[in-house]
C-alpha cells in the first residue's frame, strides 16, 4: 500500500505478483469494455483502453478495505503487504482481504529546530 486517505487506500500491484489467470481476468475485462466503447463509436475510449491494456504495470488500484477488517479493526499502514480481490481492472479499483504481517514498523517521532528555552523574569 503506498497511500491511504479516509477509507480508501492506493495499493500498487507489481506484474510478478500477478498469476497468469489474473493477467487473463485483467485482459478479459479490458477486451470487454473496448468492445462496448467501439459499439457506442466512442473511438477516443477505445485508444484510451487500448493503451491502459497494453501497460503491463505496475499498476494503481483505489481500494477499499473488507468490512470484516474493519470489524476486528485490523489497521492497514502505509508499506504493508495486502492481497486484493475483487478487482475491477478498467476502473482501477478493487477491495483489501488480508493484510500480511509486518516485518517492522516505524514510530512517529515528533521533533522541532528549536530547543526548549526556560525564561526566567528578575527584578533588579
Amino acid at each position: 500500500m503506498i497511500t491511504s486517505q479516509a477509507n480508501f487506500l492506493r495499493v500498487v500491484v507489481k506484474p510478478d505478483a500477478m498469476t497468469p489467470a489474473k493477467r487473463s481476468l485483467r485482459d478479459a475485462q479490458f477486451d470487454e469494455a473496448i468492445a462496448r466503447a467501439s459499439a457506442a463509436r466512442r473511438d477516443d475510449d477505445v485508444a484510451r483502453l487500448e493503451r491502459r491494456k497494453a501497460d503491463h504495470g505496475p499498476h494503481e488500484l483505489l481500494c477499499v478495505v473488507r468490512a470484516l477488517l474493519k470489524k476486528i479493526k485490523q489497521r492497514v499502514l502505509v508499506g504493508d503487504g495486502v492481497d486484493v480481490n475483487t478487482i475491477d481492472w478498467v476502473d482501477g479499483r478493487a477491495v483489501v482481504e488480508h493484510v500480511h504481517a509486518r516485518s517492522s514498523t516505524v514510530r512517529s517521532i515528533h521533533w522541532s529546530p528549536y530547543d526548549r528555552v526556560g525564561v526566567v523574569h528578575a527584578d533588579p
